[in-house]
């Protein structure tokens, strides 16, 4: 067996379920709850797959620079894909920041 990872419980969901993310926190947050130090477990677990992930931009309309849109097709028989988060810089290269997305959420600036 192995060590206790967590426990199952139901939340607002109203269904059973564990959470379990591995995080990159820095060492002046060790118990950071920021979704922005949660790594995709994909990237530091062994994993391989045989089916392609492809990623297709389909439109982008930048006629209003500081609200674009953006569409883009997914094409994967992969089962462990549940987002694609789509980050938009301008041309001096400074993220164009979108509703309930912040570039610094702590006094860190982290």
């Amino acid at each position: 067996a192995g060590q206790l990872l967590g426990y199952t419980g139901a939340s607002s969901s109203g269904y059973q379920h564990l959470h379990f993310e591995i995080r990159n926190s820095p060492p002046y947050d060790p118990y950071s709850a920021w979704q922005r130090d949660c790594i995709n477990p994909l990237k530091v677990l062994p994993y391989t797959s045989a089916h392609p992930l492809d990623i297709t931009l389909i439109h982008l309309d930048d006629s209003q620079p500081s609200n674009p849109l953006v569409a883009v097709n997914i094409s994967t028989l992969r089962m462990d894909v549940n987002r694609v988060e789509v980050v938009l810089y301008d041309v001096a290269g400074a993220e164009v920041v979108q509703p309930g997305r912040s570039p610094s959420p702590d006094s860190f600036g982290y």
